[in-house]
């Protein structure tokens, strides 16, 4: 795991060979401004549309520039598309996986978890978005089931991207109807959160080959990462995952 550059533009790598590409961008090295400076990816900001899209050019003809890139209208759930299906780019849903090459799987984050997956041969991948809802909905159930369709559990590797961690994520007592007491801690009368436990948990339950956590807080890097907690009217960046 390192940062590489190129363009100017700065992402963080999981994997970079013959076979995988693997990685989180930042928000260095675009064209936006004001808060959204300046890689935006994220399509569904108030940020210009037209300049959205120069961001996106710039950085999958950079990182990718074979692959066909593959993304869904997030809505906070635990749906999984299958890329190899029939499938419409921009419909809802909260995860990709694919057995197919030239085929990259793009996920859009600014605080929620985001976690990719791929399995020791190279030949299944996938990647999920996965903030308080589609974890508590299941979404990381959802999407190891898929995988176990197409390889193992012992045989899949997962890599949890930047998120929002613990101390900066302040959350009202409802939530400790939704997740276990152990996912919390409190600090002078407020609440706080531990969503990336809950995420690393639940994937070290499922008993893979390894789970990799980048240990990046995003609230806490306003150089590299967008935070929407942080910031209002917050860009996103993309975790991706593509079979070469």
């Amino acid at each position: 795991m390192d940062f590489y550059t190129q363009k100017k533009l700065k992402w963080l790598s999981f994997i970079n060979n013959d076979q995988i590409a693997a990685g989180v961008s930042t928000r260095q090295g675009g064209f936006s401004k004001t808060g959204y400076s300046s890689l935006n990816l994220g399509l569904n900001t108030a940020d210009d549309r037209e300049v959205i899209l120069k961001n996106r050019d710039l950085f999958f003809s950079t990182i990718s520039p074979s692959m066909q890139v593959m993304h869904v209208n997030q809505t906070h759930s635990a749906i999984v598309k299958n890329v190899d299906d029939t499938f419409n780019i921009f419909s809802e849903g909260d995860g990709l996986i694919t057995t197919a090459k030239n085929k990259l799987l793009c996920i859009t984050i600014a605080d929620c978890g985001s976690v990719l997956f791929h399995n020791n041969n190279n030949t299944v991948i996938a990647a999920i978005h996965c903030g308080w809802k589609g974890t508590k909905l299941g979404i990381i159930q959802t999407v190891l089931d898929k995988l176990s369709k197409y390889a193992h559990l012992e045989e899949v590797h997962a890599y949890v991207g930047p998120m929002i961690r613990c101390s900066n994520y302040e959350v009202g007592k409802e939530f400790l109807g939704y997740f276990g007491s152990e996912y919390f801690k409190e600090s002078n009368g407020s609440l706080f959160f531990d969503l990336n436990k809950v995420i690393i948990s639940t994937l070290f339950r499922a008993k893979l080959a390894s789970v990799t956590d980048c240990g990046f807080d995003t609230f806490s890097e306003p150089d590299l990462f967008f935070s929407h907690r942080r910031d209002a009217g917050s860009g996103r960046m993309c975790a991706f995952i593509g079979l070469k």
